[in-house]
This record gives C-alpha cells, structure tokens and sequence, in this order.
C-alpha cells in the first residue's frame, strides 16, 4: 500500500474499514474508486476468457486481450501492459473455484441473500460462510460471492490468493479469483 511500499493483501472488509499495514502499522483505506476499477477489470476477464460456452468472443480474434486465459495460460495479472490501472490493487484472474482448506478440493459456492455466501467441500464436507461488506452489496451486480480467507489462514496453507470473486460473465456463471496485494 501507499506509506512505505510493502505489498500485502489487505481483507474484504478493509474495503469499509481500510486496513493496517503489517510492516509500519499505518492505516490504508481501499478507495472505492479502486475497487470499481479493479472489479470491472476483472469482469472483463471473466467476459472474455474461457471457458466461452456459446462461442460469442471468437469473432474478437486477435483483439481479444484475454483470449488466453483459461487455455494456454491459468490468470490474467492485472495491472499489464496492455490493460494499466489507477488502483494499487493487483490481481490475478482466472477460471476456477477457490480450494477447501483442508483438502484441497474445488469448493461449491452457494449464494444466499444481501450478500451471504457458504461454502461446501463435496469431499470432506467442510462448511464456512461469508458475506460481502455491504458497502459492495449491489454495486457491482456481476458479483454474487466473494470469498475472503484470513491472511494468516491463507498464509500458513501457502496461498497466493486470499480473495476470491465469483462473477457471473454475460452467458453464464465462471469464478475468478483476485487476490489484492
């Protein structure tokens, strides 16, 4: 963040609360207009990539700047050079469903009302639940989940991303994840 350079992944929550550098303790605050970008941005990841069902990005061709992601390449990382941002946030964004914690499996996301969110492990069974902070519930309409792991949690098992997004793209439901550093 912004005060002495230290890259970290700041939570969901410090979108409405901000949060406290690990390295000099000062505050940081995700401004909203951040956010917008980095979650608009990567809707267009999940718009344009793959998987594309029903073939309605194919005639983009060589223009598409995301027609690799989820075929010869995992994520996209934003910023790149060819799609630069205003927001600190960075991010990668790709195909996939966030792994359970204590098994590794591809989680099922289940989205409730006013942006609550559980999570199920169709192989050992472990159950969380989420919410979105309610400052983004309805802003950004694509979003129907966001899964947040704490940063020590996400730490010790070695992930990279500590957010995950599940938008819906135009034709049909693809998760991303976005981890912010």
């Amino acid at each position: 963040m912004p005060h002495c350079g230290v890259e970290f992944p700041p939570g969901p929550e410090a979108v409405e609360s901000g949060a406290h550098c690990p390295s000099c303790q000062q505050p940081s605050a995700i401004e909203p207009a951040w956010w917008d970008e980095a979650v608009h941005l990567a809707h267009a990841v999940v718009d344009l990539g793959h998987p594309d069902f029903y073939r309605q990005n194919e005639h983009l061709g060589v223009y598409n700047p995301f027609a690799d992601v989820g075929l010869s390449v995992p994520c996209a990382s934003l910023p790149s050079e060819r799609l630069p941002m205003q927001s600190p946030l960075r991010l990668r964004v790709g195909p996939g469903a966030p792994p359970c914690l204590r098994c590794g499996n591809p989680l099922i996301v289940r989205v409730l009302t006013q942006g609550r969110q559980t999570t199920e492990c169709p192989q050992c069974g472990d159950r969380e639940a989420f919410a979105l902070p309610l400052s983004l519930v309805g802003r950004v309409p694509a979003i129907r989940a966001l899964i947040g792991f704490a940063p020590d949690t996400a730490a010790a098992q070695g992930r990279i991303e500590p957010w995950w997004l599940l938008m819906e793209a135009c034709f049909h439901a693809a998760p991303a994840g976005a981890g912010a550093a």
